[in-house]
């Protein structure tokens, strides 16, 4: 019949592979002349990892395993295990990951996603607790981002200590300052604040 069935590319004035000028625009938006794709493929690799100051925000995995806390990032999944692993931007470990409390984890919680810290929480806290967190927030630069700067534990110790020492001299008996005592007694000669002199001294006096 003399008609092709179906016409050529060249008959229908198209050009069968688009030239590099006419796929130049495409991908990206118009008057754009920098590199299609999500933002975080335009970010430097430093060493063999993102460095994370440089990925908040990004929507890459690392940016929700790792938080901020001051000048440091904490891992939220070893947060989540009761874990502490505080690093650099680097991922360089600032220390050990150490096992810590259900209550200190709340307040490290609280401290990353809220930007608080509740007084009553800390009160509450452990001796070693009260350490670890006041570490924590000289690792990472925050010491002083609050108001009101938290009790340093070892002076409340030292207060407590010698007020019911001071009751026991007294001749004070009473079974609850007795406990009190060797709870303090102890936690006072773990943080070496007092000798082995004294120590035995009180807990002879105890038993």
């Amino acid at each position: 019949m003399g008609v092709n069935a179906t016409p050529s590319t060249s008959d229908m004035g198209v050009n069968a592979t688009p030239s590099t000028s006419e796929m130049a625009g495409v991908g990206r938006p118009k008057g754009s002349t920098g590199p299609t794709g999500p933002p975080y493929q335009t970010i430097t690799r430093k060493g063999k990892v993102y460095n994370l100051n440089d990925i908040q925000g990004t929507g890459l995995a690392s940016a929700y395993i790792y938080k901020q806390i001051g000048s440091k990032f904490i891992r939220i999944p070893d947060l989540n295990q009761n874990k502490l692993n505080i690093v650099y931007a680097s991922r360089k470990k600032v220390g050990p990951i150490r096992e810590i409390s259900e209550e200190l984890q709340k307040m490290l919680k609280d401290l990353v996603y809220n930007q608080d810290i509740s007084q009553a929480a800390y009160d509450e806290l452990s001796i070693d607790d009260q350490k670890l967190f006041k570490e924590v927030l000289a690792a990472t630069h925050i010491q002083h981002a609050f108001k009101d700067e938290l009790p340093d534990p070892m002076s409340n110790l030292r207060m407590e200590y010698q007020k019911l020492k001071g009751e026991l001299m007294l001749g004070n008996d009473n079974p609850s300052i007795i406990k009190q005592l060797k709870t303090i007694t102890v936690d006072m000669y773990a943080n070496r604040l007092i000798g082995d002199s004294e120590f035995k001294d009180i807990i002879v006096r105890l038993i």
